[in-house]
C-alpha cells in the first residue's frame, strides 16, 4: 500500500490551490476588469458585487503509474447583482479560461494539473438582502502528484 509522502504531511493541499487558483484570477486583466480583486474563500460582511467565492474543496486519491497523489475538486462561484445573468456568466467563463490546462507544480508536490467541468454554466439566483442576487459556478479540478 503507498504511503503519503513525508514531505507533504504538514501540507494543506487545498490551501496552496486556494493560493494558486487566487493569484492567477487576481493576475487576468479580464478578472480584474469585471470583479476587482473580490476573490475570496469566505466572503466578507456588507462585501460589494460582483464576486467569486472558492468553496466545496473535496479531496480523493488519485493513482497514476508515476506515483501517487490526490484528486481536488472544488467550485468557484460568480455572484452578481447586475440585472440578468450576464455579468455572472462573463466571470465564470473568464475563470474557466484562466485554469483550464494549467500545469503548475504546487511544491512540495512534483506536479498539479488543472482541469475545469465541461457541463454548460448553469446559473442560479437567490435574494440576498433583498436583492436578487445571480450565481454561475464552474467546477474546477487540481490532481496532485507527489
Amino acid at each position: 500500500m503507498l504511503e503519503w509522502p513525508a514531505a507533504m504531511a504538514d501540507v494543506s493541499l487545498c490551501e496552496l490551490i486556494e493560493t494558486q487558483a487566487i493569484g492567477w484570477l487576481r493576475a487576468d486583466a479580464r478578472i480584474e476588469a469585471l470583479c476587482g480583486d473580490r476573490i475570496w474563500t469566505s466572503v466578507p460582511p456588507d462585501a460589494p458585487y460582483p464576486f467569486v467565492l472558492l468553496e466545496a474543496f473535496v479531496v480523493s486519491p488519485w493513482n497514476r503509474l508515476r506515483g501517487f497523489g490526490r484528486s481536488i475538486t472544488f467550485q468557484l462561484r460568480a455572484q452578481s447583482q447586475v440585472r440578468g445573468d450576464y455579468e455572472a456568466h462573463r466571470i465564470g467563463d473568464r475563470i474557466a479560461a484562466v485554469l483550464e490546462g494549467k500545469a503548475a507544480p504546487l511544491p512540495p508536490a512534483r506536479r498539479a494539473l488543472w482541469t475545469v467541468d465541461e457541463t454548460p454554466g448553469a446559473s442560479f439566483t437567490d435574494v440576498n438582502a433583498g436583492v436578487l442576487t445571480y450565481h454561475r459556478t464552474v467546477v474546477a479540478r487540481v490532481r496532485v502528484q507527489v
